[in-house]
């Protein structure tokens, strides 16, 4: 596994992928509220699935690991990254690992709806 280092990083595409999460999460505070507390309401692997696919396109990269990584304790998530690490090496470019994680989502979610158990 190759290291990390500082060149590795842009600061130009950082900063401009801040700008635009701010200018997402202002164009959506539903869904930027889900993110910062996950624990305030039953969110299901449909809506995750739709959220991943959202921020995709919106290439909000660094988000979306987030809320993978935020959403693991919800069963069908973890069987997608669970299924998405058996298949991927570490070496694949980050584009191809969120091209399966998005494919096993849709696999496990079965629709595209983003709504939020219970709210």
């Amino acid at each position: 596994m190759s290291k990390i280092s500082k060149d590795d990083f842009n600061l130009h595409e950082r900063e401009q992928e801040l700008r635009q999460l701010i200018a997402w999460s202002a164009d959506h505070q539903k869904d930027w509220n889900r993110i910062c507390n996950p624990e305030s309401c039953d969110i299901t692997a449909e809506y995750v699935a739709g959220l991943v696919e959202e921020l995709y396109h919106q290439k909000l990269l660094t988000v979306l690991y987030l809320v993978i990584n935020m959403n693991w304790t919800n069963r069908e998530v973890e069987w997608a990254i669970e299924r998405t690490e058996k298949e991927c090496l570490a070496e694949i470019p980050a584009a191809t690992l969120i091209d399966r994680f998005r494919h096993n989502l849709k696999a496990i979610s079965g629709k595209e709806n983003r709504g939020c158990a219970g709210v």
